[in-house]
């Protein structure tokens, strides 16, 4: 009844994300489909409980706890990183502290593009971002870089372990 008088025909996404009871998920999952829900995200804990809810409605199961494990493993695996996001298999973004040997030098100087084949997508500061960074730009020792690039380039670039 409460389902059925939110509308959810009117809805672009529902999304069930309840982690404590599969049931109860795996119901109202069901539910928003016969209701007409246009697009349902589900969270699952387990594959089966994915192919459960996939069967049963969900357009896209996501695993929430898995993919932040795997995300907070890779930025752990390379040093000096201090967030990770992966794009696709081969491009990721890291963020960065600049090298010592860096500081007071310009993009340009430095040539990360030409000696890493990365590109500085931002420089944040202060926990302030500041996107579309020029090649006169300055580095500063309180400054980290979001870097973009390949995977095999990023690992290079911070000497992954």
């Amino acid at each position: 009844t409460v389902l059925d008088s939110l509308g959810v025909r009117n809805f672009d996404i529902c999304v069930v994300a309840i982690s404590s009871n599969f049931e109860a998920s795996l119901e109202i999952t069901m539910q928003l489909k016969d209701l007409g829900a246009p697009f349902i995200i589900a969270k699952a804990g387990r594959d089966i409980h994915a192919k459960f809810l996939s069967r049963n409605g969900a357009d896209e199961v996501i695993y929430p706890e898995r993919m932040s494990a795997e995300r907070l493993a890779k930025r752990l695996n390379a040093r000096n990183v201090f967030d990770y996001i992966e794009l696709s298999e081969d491009y990721s973004i890291l963020e960065v502290p600049i090298r010592e040997n860096w500081e007071g030098k310009t993009i340009a100087e430095v040539g990360v593009r030409s000696k890493f084949g990365l590109n500085i997508l931002a420089v944040k500061r202060d926990g302030k971002m500041q996107p579309i960074v020029t090649a006169d730009h300055l580095f500063s020792a309180e400054e980290h870089l979001l870097v973009f690039g390949r995977v095999t380039d990023l690992n290079r670039f911070t000497g992954k372990r």
